[in-house]
Order: C-alpha cells, then sequence, then structure tokens
C-alpha cells in the first residue's frame, strides 16, 4: 500500500488520482487514457487482469481493492489482478502539457515526463 493510500484510507476518501486532462495540449491524444474510477488521466498506469484493457492509477485501483476486494470497477469481474502498463505510461509521460502557470500567460510546454 502506498502512503497516498494509507492517506485515503485514513481520511475515508479516495487518492487524489491522475492528471488533469485540462494540462494537456493534445487531449484527444490521451483522452483514451482515463482512470474509471477518478476521471483523470491515468498516473502510473496499471491494467487490470478483466481481459477488457480496463486501465487506472495505481493508486485509485489500490485503494479500490483496499474498500472492494480484487473485482474490476468497470465490469466487476472478480479475483483479478494487476499489472503495469508500460506501454501506456510511457504515452502519458511522453504527451506535452502546459505549465501549471498557463493562466498566468506562461508559454511553456512540454512533455509531461519534464514536468513531473
Amino acid at each position: 500500500r502506498t502512503l497516498q493510500v494509507h492517506i485515503a484510507m485514513c481520511n475515508n476518501q479516495p487518492p487524489d488520482g491522475g492528471y488533469d486532462l485540462e494540462i494537456f495540449v493534445e487531449r484527444d491524444k490521451v483522452a483514451e487514457y482515463i482512470c474509471q474510477i477518478c476521471h483523470n488521466v491515468a498516473r502510473d498506469c496499471v491494467e487490470v487482469s478483466c481481459g477488457n484493457g480496463h486501465i487506472f492509477c495505481n493508486d485509485c485501483i489500490a485503494y479500490h481493492f483496499e474498500i472492494n476486494g480484487t473485482s474490476c470497477p468497470a465490469d466487476r469481474a472478480k479475483h483479478i489482478s494487476i499489472a503495469t502498463n508500460d506501454f501506456v505510461r510511457r504515452k502519458i509521460l511522453a504527451a506535452n502539457v502546459r505549465c501549471r502557470y498557463a493562466h498566468y500567460e506562461c508559454p511553456w510546454t512540454g512533455a509531461l515526463r519534464q514536468f513531473e
């Protein structure tokens, strides 16, 4: 269990979850990587073994497993496991994002991996 999940459990609320879709320059390139728990772009992307390719943030699915057991939140398949999805993770980290101060007219854009 990660610290984020532990804190979420103590506060009885889900972890912060993924990346806000609004920071991405080309939202359509990452829109297919939405975590079905937090509804943001999956952070530390994992895939569940239900066979349907559902992806989630690592902390979101860990929190779900703590609360609901090992079922897929998308289709309720039982006794699933999780595995990192490095391909999707690399795609997300390579996507261009805006500076968090873009609303103050900061012109910077770059790969999410530079932003982290």
